[in-house]
């Protein structure tokens, strides 16, 4: 059964402890589904479920889903649950809402992923019984739960990123602006992300929705997802290979017919470096064409659904027809996924 990517948005993606520290993840979340459905044209009836992909959820409330789905207007008779896998928690709300539509048990739902470093509360371990003597230590989930590599920062690669890549996708995202922000707050208008001294993005708060359906829109141009592969490793950069390999397979595509490739290149040194994209020639034009997480900065959890949206818009902009979406997380998972453009 074809599933059909109807419309995709974000927040603006609020730099560590700026404008947007104070609103929920859910807020941000609520914000995002709200300008998916604005942008498709969709009332909230029109939805009949919604996968919500959120790590470092302390503190924040029981039912995260839920809180999203009233937020967003969609009502408490809405059918919503989470899903979490740290980095690809966005990524994996995608796959959920994939089985449910290719189930029939739904017909329009909402895949939206959230983060908040700002919000992460710190921990007290050891108040669960009672302190007794000596020193107690307040932990920081954002050190303890983002599983990166030691001797990295939060939200970094492995050590010794590529500067050159840093810099190209700073470069590309402030020379491109297909993928206006949807959503306004106060101020807060843009990405407000501080471009990084270093190779390693920073720390965001933001979050991102994308609207599918197993029914083709009838008026407005679309994409369709051609499939999705995930895949395990020792390494990042090894674990994204045998995703994009395994993707390709699938649908019998070469790299060649990829017109798009939006990379998360957080940990990865130089994605044109990965066997399965570097015997393309001329692939660099084709990877990060708007800039990626070392831009931006990086929501931790959201990002999945951040590439979503943003290769979505580049392909309905740009007139390309085929692109592909591929992140790993530092712990050596990944997953990719295939879209294909669907002309109005």
């Amino acid at each position: 059964m074809p599933i059909y990517l109807l419309s995709a948005a974000r927040t603006p993606w609020g730099a560590f402890g700026g404008a947007l520290r104070k609103l929920s993840p859910s807020r941000l979340a609520a914000m995002a589904v709200s300008g998916a459905m604005r942008r498709a044209g969709c009332s909230p009836g029109d939805v009949d479920g919604l996968v919500l992909g959120q790590a470092l959820r302390y503190g924040l409330g029981a039912d995260p889903a839920g809180q999203v789905a009233l937020e967003a207007g969609l009502g408490p008779d809405c059918p919503a649950w989470c899903v979490d896998q740290g980095a690809l928690s966005g990524f994996r709300a995608v796959s959920d809402v994939l089985h449910a539509l290719e189930a029939g048990a739904h017909a329009c739902m909402i895949a939206t992923a959230c983060a908040s470093s700002s919000a992460t509360p710190y921990l007290l371990p050891a108040a669960r019984w009672g302190h007794r003597l000596g020193r107690s230590t307040a932990q920081d989930p954002l050190l303890l739960d983002l599983m990166e590599p030691v001797g990295t920062s939060p939200g970094a690669g492995q050590p010794g990123g590529d500067q050159t890549e840093a810099s190209r996708s700073r470069h590309q995202a402030a020379r491109w602006d297909l993928e206006p922000c949807p959503t306004r707050d106060g101020d807060l208008t843009q990405d407000e992300c501080p471009l990084p001294s270093g190779p390693d993005p920073g720390l965001a708060d933001g979050a991102a929705a994308l609207l599918l359906g197993s029914h083709p829109p009838v008026a407005t141009p679309a994409t369709r997802i051609l499939g999705l592969n995930q895949a395990a490793a020792v390494t990042p950069a090894e674990a994204l290979d045998r995703a994009v390999r395994g993707l390709l397979a699938q649908a019998g595509l070469g790299i060649g017919a990829v017109e798009r490739l939006h990379i998360d290149e957080s940990l990865i040194n130089n994605p044109q470096a990965l066997p399965s994209l570097a015997t393309e020639p001329g692939i660099g034009e084709r990877i990060n064409p708007l800039g990626g997480s070392l831009a931006t900065g990086q929501a931790f959890g959201a990002e999945g659904i951040r590439l979503l949206a943003t290769l979505h818009g580049d392909l309905l902009a740009t007139g390309c027809n085929l692109g592909l979406a591929a992140m790993a997380s530092a712990e050596g998972r990944s997953m990719a996924l295939l879209l294909e453009r669907i002309p109005a």
